[in-house]
């Protein structure tokens, strides 16, 4: 895809197995967790992007002037960041592992306003969930790879994702398998 000054990546960052901490340790080891989880994603992010905890263990990053194709290399830091050290609480050594899921925004350059901020997060969403379901401790980024009809929105990009995917309309990016990713993404968008 063709790369712009203003590019930039949304990221959605989940703590793998965040409630079996929480249950075992309890609730002030899953405070000091969440606390620990965010200054590591700062040592890979910069003070001008932003991050927030979106939920209860998820934390929401917008790259700022970021390159798509810098993606893979930011998600690949994180989930290093977060599964190279093990955490510690209370003497106790926790490994820890994130599930990330990542779209660019604007989705596409050539139309900016077809899918806006709120489809762009739904998109990091969906790659964060099929993290999850394809295994953990891994990063899913969606990128399209052909314009968008003026008439596209998010729903309309859902029931046409798996034909996407087939056709390579739409890639996926991951250190997972993606063959495997890209049948749970069809599976789902059904």
């Amino acid at each position: 895809g063709g790369e712009t000054a203003n590019d930039m990546v949304v990221f959605l960052i989940d703590v793998d197995h965040f409630k079996a901490v929480n249950d075992r340790h309890g609730h002030a080891a899953g405070d000091e967790l969440l606390r620990q989880f965010a200054e590591r994603l700062r040592t890979v992010f910069r003070v001008s992007d932003h991050l927030v905890r979106w939920g209860g263990e998820e934390f929401l990053v917008v790259a700022r002037d970021t390159p798509r194709s810098r993606a893979t290399e930011l998600a690949e830091r994180v989930r290093e960041a977060i599964s190279g050290t093990p955490f510690v609480h209370a003497g106790t050594p926790l490994r820890i592992t994130a599930s990330i899921g990542w779209a660019p925004l604007p989705w596409d350059p050539a139309a900016p306003q077809a899918l806006g901020w709120e489809a762009v997060v739904a998109l990091a969403d969906l790659a964060l969930y099929t993290v999850k379901q394809g295994g953990r401790d891994g990063w899913l980024g969606l990128l399209p790879q052909a314009p968008l009809p003026p008439e596209a929105d998010l729903a309309w990009l859902m029931k046409r994702m798996p034909r996407m995917l087939t056709s390579g309309e739409l890639s996926l990016a991951s250190n997972l398998n993606t063959d495997r990713l890209a049948h749970l993404i069809a599976s789902q968008a059904r």
